[in-house]
This record gives structure tokens, sequence and C-alpha cells, in this order.
């Protein structure tokens, strides 16, 4: 019994292992090949399409900086990641502009959106 526990233990770990190595050099090609076909890894780089509307919502305590492609009759909201901003996210926005009406939102105190100075889960739920 604890032989087969250990071997199938070996044989999960020898997967997990193999998992990474294939995923590592997957990325490692795609970051020689200079072709980032969503998200933009360079932010000097060619961002992808230019916006419909480029604009500021201003919410209670903060103003959110963001941009909008197409004209769908359904909304899309694309949210970037930490550090970035609504320019990140212009490349995802080509693939959907013809279906959607997309908006790519920067975050507060990222991009061109304001610091409220003070950052809460309370004000974030606003």
């Amino acid at each position: 019994m604890k032989k087969g526990v250990i071997a199938l233990i070996s044989i999960g770990a020898i997967l997990l292992l193999i998992g990474i190595l294939v995923s590592l050099n997957y990325i490692v090609i795609r970051l020689q090949s200079k072709k980032y076909d969503l998200i933009d890894m360079d932010p000097v780089a060619d961002r992808g399409v230019e916006p419909d509307e480029e604009g500021y919502e201003q919410l209670s305590e903060m103003t959110m900086h963001y941009l909008k492609f197409g004209h769908g009759e359904k909304a899309l909201i694309l949210i970037h990641g930490n550090g970035g901003s609504a320019y990140s996210l212009t490349n995802i926005a080509g693939y959907f502009a013809d279906k959607y009406t997309v908006y790519c939102v920067a975050d507060r105190c990222q991009g061109k959106s304001s610091d409220p100075g003070v950052i809460s889960y309370e004000l974030m739920a606003k």
C-alpha cells in the first residue's frame, strides 16, 4: 500500500514538472518571437487598434480613465492587471470590437486614472 502511494505521488510530481517545463518553453518561444497577440508586453510598442472614444468617468472619490471600442449591442468590460492601464488591453479589444461595445478601464491609481489617496474595500465596492 505504501509503495503504491509513493509511486502515485512520484508520478504526479513528474507530470507536474513536465507541465511546468513545457509551459516555460512555450513562454520563452513567445517572448523570443516578439509576437504578442493579446496583451502588450512593451508599454511603448504598438498598442493595437485605436479607440473609438477615450474619456474619463467621475466616480464618488476618483476619476476613472476608459477607452471605448466598437458599437455592439452588448457591452464587454476589460480590466487590466496590476501595473497596467487601459492601453494594455487594446489588442484584446480589437478581437471583440466587431461584436461588442468594448470598454477598457484603468483601475484606480493606475494608467491615467486618478489616485483617490485612500484605498479600501468599501471604496472599491462603490
